[in-house]
């Protein structure tokens, strides 16, 4: 059985991050944010999760304090935030994503891979 993990570049998005652990948590075996100077509660949401969620171990959380790395240097970004995963296979994932189908992730650790339809909460 493989191991499957997230990797997601943050800014303020607290109005999708709760929804976003909360679906993919269970699913997951880690989580990686790389934050990008988040002023809008979105650390301290993800921090409780952290802290407090009975599979909040599985949560990493980079905080940089130059926002504009988000828009200078994505490539370097992407590469940190996925590297810094310990698992067999890494997804990226956009904060405001959501399986629609969860069962997916168990079949890829399963190792019968397909992708799914995601949805986004932004529409």
């Amino acid at each position: 059985m493989s191991s499957v993990g997230s990797y997601t570049l943050i800014l303020d998005e607290a109005g999708w991050i709760g929804p976003h652990l909360k679906m993919w948590l269970p699913w997951l075996d880690q989580m990686a944010f790389f934050d990008g100077g988040s002023s809008d509660g979105t650390l301290e949401i993800i921090k409780e999760y952290r802290n407090h969620h009975p599979q909040g171990y599985k949560i990493k959380l980079v905080e940089n304090k130059n926002p504009s790395d988000l828009r200078d240097d994505y490539v370097r970004l992407f590469h940190q935030c996925m590297w810094s995963l310990e698992t067999d296979l890494a997804l990226f994932i956009h904060p405001d994503m959501v399986p629609e189908n969860g069962e997916a992730v168990k079949n890829m650790k399963d190792g019968i891979c397909y992708l799914t339809h995601m949805k986004s909460y932004a529409g």
